[in-house]
């Protein structure tokens, strides 16, 4: 009956870790990446926040030399 047991218990643990946790509810994990959505939404903002500042000094610099 032990060496039941312990084939069992060794099944188990050759389970993926998504298959097998205990006092969770078990899915596969959606999202492939490390980072959580709202990193990832900065990571693909900012180029643009980025270029629309520097249009901004461009439009500032180019006003400077009319006036000037």
């Amino acid at each position: 009956m032990l060496e039941r047991l312990a084939a069992s218990n060794a099944l188990d643990s050759e389970e993926p870790p998504y298959l097998h946790c205990e006092g969770c509810t078990c899915e596969e994990k959606w999202w492939p990446f490390d980072v959580s959505a709202p990193t990832l939404l900065v990571f693909l903002v900012w180029p643009f926040v980025a270029q629309w500042l520097l249009s901004l000094l461009r439009k500032g610099n180019h006003r400077r030399r009319i006036s000037s």
